[in-house]
């Protein structure tokens, strides 16, 4: 097997391993979600159904969707970080498998030093920025929450349609059923929260490649990405660039030296050990 191919498999392990634990992560989360969507729809349901006087009504409503929302990702959190605690072994065996290391030793991490350490996206913000109370990610939800509000108020739409932009409910086999709609507040959240998700899986992979790899001292490192449909066309450029040490890479546009270059990046800097 050639080092190409040796490390294009271990991308499809590590790729594997991810899509496993982030399909577990939004099966355990989804009833969650789906329960905040509601919670909102119903803050929105509070005002009411048309009129001016609405604007008003909005403003002290508002107040409450953080506490909604931060309820959520205290709960999201509560489910991720285990998770993520739960690759370090694997991947440090991975990393260790893959550099022919014999004896193999295992480091383990706590969730505070998971939260401390790992990042997941360009900006290098931590997992503890984005998670605890009143974080970006938070934030970000509470930020899109209300604008997806305001827009429907200023087009003079009616409550009841405002609220299905936010989580649209539609009745079957005598059952109420909340239907994401492509564009609704939902889908726009469910996209960030998979985003948020994605980025902590493989920040934490490639925080625990690092450790298994701590006693390889190889001359030269290879930018490895996952070579599919969603590779973008900053990465797969970068896909097998050889340098004599990782913090030696350029990312064209991004300033970036060293992976996440973006959000979803499924990129790993690998030893070239032949």
């Amino acid at each position: 097997m050639t080092e190409s191919e040796k490390q294009e498999q271990f991308m499809l392990l590590l790729l594997q391993l991810a899509t496993r634990r982030e399909r577990q992560i939004i099966q355990d989360n989804r009833q969650l979600f789906l329960r905040t969507m509601r919670d909102l729809r119903r803050l929105v349901q509070r005002m009411s159904p048309d009129g001016e006087f609405r604007s008003y009504e909005w403003r002290r409503l508002q107040r409450e969707a953080p506490r909604v929302i931060n309820d959520f990702v205290a709960g999201f959190t509560e489910t991720l970080m285990p998770e993520l605690v739960a690759l370090e072994a694997p991947v440090q065996e991975f990393a260790q498998d893959y550099a022919d290391i014999d004896e193999t030793s295992f480091v383990p991490q706590t969730e505070q030093q998971v939260l401390e350490n790992v990042f997941i996206d360009s900006n290098k913000l931590p997992l503890l920025a984005y998670l605890i109370y009143n974080g970006r990610l938070a934030k970000d939800l509470v930020n899109k929450f209300v604008r997806s509000v305001d827009i429907g108020l200023l087009r003079g739409d009616p409550t009841p349609k405002i609220a299905n932009n936010v989580l649209r409910l539609t009745m079957r086999n005598g059952k109420v059923v909340p239907i994401v709609n492509t564009g609704s507040y939902a889908n726009i959240a469910s996209t960030q929260i998979k985003n948020t998700l994605d980025g902590a899986v493989w920040g934490q992979i490639n925080q625990n490649l690092k450790i298994g790899w701590r006693e390889v001292e190889p001359t030269l490192w290879s930018w490895n990405a996952v070579l599919d449909s969603k590779t973008c066309p900053v990465c797969q450029p970068l896909h097998g660039k050889i340098v004599p040490k990782p913090p030696t890479f350029v990312s064209t546009g991004f300033s970036r030296t060293l992976p996440p270059v973006h959000p979803n990046c499924r990129c790993s800097i690998l030893p070239v050990l032949t």
